[in-house]
């Protein structure tokens, strides 16, 4: 399982490099797999931004090693849900500035976050201007075709979604056995 490794990390302390982070100022953030915080830490200790953070993770035991371990109860205005991302999703009436998702049993994401009906939700989830960091790992011949397929789903959403291939030592822009993160953007 990859909670919160420092890996992880990397990749999306990279992706805020690339996307500009430091001049996106979200008040509203929704953390899809929240783990032991590593995302929550870059965005409050790197970038010293005061948001709101509604955390998600599935994982009972999780939420309490992140709790014993990494001292989660730090984040300031994080509200912290045991809940799955579609369950979650479906039943949501927030709308958010930034979403962040890194949902993952073992090393793969389960095929009904891939599906166009969540994606969906996830734009909807967006206030106007808002922005979705969708992590997805491709190690294999069987990843990197669902990659693809959900590729084609991220391209039937309204509005704009860039596609980044990011290794842990920098940015490449076809390769496999990278992290491809797709960068939606809610224009209306």
């Amino acid at each position: 399982m990859n909670y919160s490794n420092g890996n992880l990390y990397k990749v999306f302390k990279k992706t805020f490099h690339k996307i500009h982070f430091e001049s996106y100022h979200p008040k509203d953030i929704l953390l899809l797999g929240f783990g032991a915080g590593s995302v929550a830490s870059l965005i409050q200790d790197k970038y010293h931004n005061d948001c709101n953070f509604v955390s998600v993770e599935k994982d009972q035991e999780v939420i309490r090693l992140g709790s014993k371990y990494f001292n989660t109860a730090r984040f300031r205005h994080n509200n912290i849900i045991c809940a799955d991302a579609n369950d979650f999703i479906n039943e949501n009436h927030q709308h958010f500035d930034l979403i962040v998702f890194d949902c993952y049993i073992d090393s793969e994401v389960p095929d009904q976050l891939e599906k166009n009906k969540f994606l969906e939700g996830l734009h909807h989830a967006l206030k106007k201007g808002g922005m979705l960091l969708f992590n997805k790992f491709v190690f294999d011949k069987k990843s990197e075709t669902s990659a693809g397929n959900l590729k084609i789903e991220f391209d039937k959403l309204p509005d704009e979604t860039e596609l980044f291939y990011i290794r842990e030592n920098g940015f490449h822009f076809h390769e496999k056995h990278v992290n491809w993160m797709f960068v939606h953007h809610r224009q209306n």
